[in-house]
């Protein structure tokens, strides 16, 4: 009997099956990076917008109860100050811009005073990472601010 001597199929995958494996995986992780780099760079924008925001409420009340305070922009550093004078430079906080975004201001702005009853000029920050640019307004006067979404053309 000729089929006696046959030998079983051995349990395992085929080639075919293996690379159909391969592709299916492929799509998938294709699809799902682009996702996640762009949750990322939200959360860098995010985290920096509620950093500007803290820092104009806390020069606001520094000026309250200080006669005065500075946010200082230093270039060289990409950092973000905020300076208490009392009577001589008191540096409060410090916010970091990250490499990844570039912070502008609207007008030319590299020092905003804030008053005795903590009112300033309105400003706005301009936030650009990739192709994505937020705009926050901040009211000199209120301190109320307003975000514009948008990307650049």
């Amino acid at each position: 009997m000729p089929g006696m001597f046959r030998k079983s199929r051995t349990h395992g995958f085929t080639l075919l099956e293996l690379l159909a494996v391969l592709v299916l995986i492929s799509l998938v992780t294709a699809s799902i990076i682009p996702s996640i780099s762009t949750v990322s760079e939200r959360a860098v924008k995010d985290q920096l917008i509620a950093d500007l925001i803290a820092l104009d409420a806390r020069a606001r009340l520094l000026a309250e109860s200080h006669a005065s305070s500075i946010i200082r922009f230093d270039t060289s550093s990409d950092r973000l100050q905020l300076i208490v004078r009392n009577p001589e430079e008191l540096l409060i906080q410090e916010v970091h811009v990250p490499e990844s975004v570039l912070l502008g201001f609207k007008q030319p702005l590299e020092i905003l005073y804030f008053d005795r009853f903590g009112r300033t000029v309105t400003y706005a920050y301009i936030i650009r990472i990739d192709q994505s640019l937020t705009s926050i307004r901040f009211n000199g006067l209120t301190g109320w601010h307003t975000q514009i979404e948008g990307t650049e053309r």
